[in-house]
C-alpha cells in the first residue's frame, strides 16, 4: 500500500479537440479524492495555466504545471517533405527557475520549432532543462518507442541521454497501465532500466476525461478534431476507456508490482514549488535602435507597415489611420 497518489500527466480541455476534462472538474475531482495536488500537463502548451493555478490555490490544492511536449529525435528546425516522427514527453516545473524555462520551451516549440506540431528537442532541452522534472513520458514518447521498435540498447541509451539532459535526480521513467499489450512490454523494461541505472520509476494515468462514462462523449470530440464519423473504423480512437481520473485505490490496483513508482507521485508533488504572482502587468522593457525614442520607433514601424500592406493603394485609409492613430499615438 502506498501512502497517496498524485496525477502527473493530465490533460484539460485545453489540450484542444482532444481531452474533455474541464479545469474546473478537474480540481473538484482532486478535492473529492483526497488528493494533495494534481498537475496540468496539456498537448504542447500552457493556455490553461493561469486558469489552473488560481483554481487549484482556491481549493487548496497544491498546482503543479508541467506540459505534455512535442520532441523531435532531429533538429526543432529540420522541415521534410513528409510529416517527421514527433514524440511525446513529460515536463514538469519543479521551481520558479523551471516555470520560466517552461515558459520559454514551449515558447520556442511555436516560434522556432513548429512542423505540424511545436516542436522542441533535446538541445533546447540541455539549455532549459534546469528546474524541470522530466520523465520518458508515454507510450509515445522516443525511449517507449523504441522499446516497442524491439531496440533495447538504443533504448537504454536514449535514457542515459536524457537522464542528463536535466538536473540532477530530475528524470523518471514513466509506467502506464491502460490494460494495453504494449504498455506491459513497455513497464517490464523501464523497470530493468530503473535497476541498472537508477533512475526511479513514476506511475501515471493518460487522464482525458474526469469519468469512466464520459469516454463516449470524449470520442465524440475525436471526431470534431479529426473531422470523422463516429461509425467510420479506420479513424482515430482511443484502445479503450481507461483515460480517466482514477482514485488511489485504482491506481495501487493497477500497479500492486511497483509501489514505489505511486509513492514517487508524491515525492514529485513535494518537489514541485511554484508560485505565480497575479493582479500585475508584466510588460516586457524594451529599448528601441538609436537615435529612436519609443513612441518615434512604434511610428516608424507603423509607416514601414503601411507602405509594405497597401503601397501607393487605399490612400485614403493610410491617411486615416496616420490621423487617428499614429499621430496621436497615446505612448
Amino acid at each position: 500500500m502506498s501512502d497517496g497518489f498524485v496525477h502527473l500527466h493530465l490533460h484539460s480541455e485545453y489540450s484542444l479537440l482532444d481531452a474533455s476534462a474541464r479545469i474546473k472538474d478537474i480540481v473538484n475531482k482532486a478535492k473529492q479524492l483526497g488528493m494533495p495536488a494534481v498537475a496540468l500537463t496539456d498537448h504542447g502548451n500552457l493556455y490553461g495555466t493561469i486558469e489552473f493555478y488560481k483554481a487549484c490555490i482556491q481549493e487548496n490544492i497544491k498546482p503543479i504545471i508541467g506540459c505534455e511536449a512535442y520532441i523531435t529525435a532531429g533538429s526543432r528546425f529540420d522541415r521534410k517533405g513528409n510529416r517527421e516522427k514527433i514524440y511525446h514527453i513529460t515536463l514538469l516545473a519543479k521551481n520558479q527557475q523551471g516555470y520560466k524555462n517552461l515558459l520559454r520551451l514551449i515558447s520556442l516549440a511555436h516560434l522556432e520549432g513548429f512542423y505540424y506540431k511545436p516542436r522542441i528537442d533535446r538541445s533546447l532541452l540541455k539549455e532549459y532543462g534546469q528546474g524541470i522534472i522530466g520523465t520518458s513520458g508515454c507510450m509515445n514518447g522516443e525511449i517507449p518507442q523504441k522499446i516497442l521498435e524491439g531496440d533495447i540498447k538504443a533504448a537504454k541509451k536514449l535514457t542515459e541521454e536524457y537522464s542528463r539532459l536535466f538536473d540532477p535526480n530530475c528524470f523518471y521513467l514513466e509506467i502506464q497501465n491502460h490494460g494495453l499489450k504494449e504498455e506491459a512490454t513497455i513497464r517490464e523494461v523501464l523497470a530493468d532500466f530503473s535497476k541498472s541505472l537508477g533512475l526511479p520509476l513514476v506511475a501515471t494515468n493518460d487522464v482525458h476525461y474526469i469519468e469512466q462514462e464520459d469516454s463516449q462523449f470524449h470520442d465524440v470530440l475525436l471526431c470534431i478534431g479529426t473531422a470523422s464519423q463516429i461509425n467510420d473504423t479506420k479513424r482515430k480512437k482511443y484502445p479503450c476507456a481507461e483515460f480517466y481520473f482514477k482514485s488511489l485505490q485504482q491506481m495501487e490496483e493497477l500497479f500492486k508490482e511497483y509501489p514505489q513508482a505511486l509513492e514517487n507521485t508524491l515525492t514529485i508533488a513535494n518537489q514541485c514549488d511554484v508560485s505565480i504572482e497575479l493582479g500585475k502587468n508584466r510588460f516586457p522593457a524594451y529599448h528601441p535602435p538609436a537615435p529612436y525614442s519609443q513612441e518615434e520607433y512604434l511610428k516608424k514601424l507603423c509607416y514601414e507597415g503601411l507602405e509594405k500592406r497597401f503601397g501607393d493603394r487605399n490612400l485614403e485609409e493610410k491617411e486615416k489611420i496616420k490621423r487617428d492613430w499614429i499621430m496621436n499615438c497615446p505612448l
